[in-house]
């Protein structure tokens, strides 16, 4: 859960790193279908596997960054 109001700027780059998931969990689910629990554990692994890619916001450290990435892929996970 966001803790805090994002600026536009920090929405942008969150919706296209929470499309790039998307896409990633559709390509998986092609496969054969994939639960909520076992969509929130590849939210885990999406981020260990991408980290190094991600674009950091300005004022964000790495690590404050990916938590508030992995919160929000997590709850929209939860909300669906």
């Amino acid at each position: 859960m966001m803790k805090y109001m994002l600026s536009y700027d920090e929405w942008i780059y969150l919706i296209q790193e929470a499309l790039h998931f998307f896409i990633y969990l559709k390509e998986k689910e092609a496969a054969g279908p994939i639960g909520q629990k076992d969509s929130l554990l590849e939210v885990d692994k999406w981020i260990e596997t991408n980290k190094e890619t991600f674009f950091i916001p300005k004022g964000y450290s790495k690590e404050k960054w990916i938590e508030e990435l992995r919160a929000s892929l997590k709850d929209a996970i939860e909300e669906k």
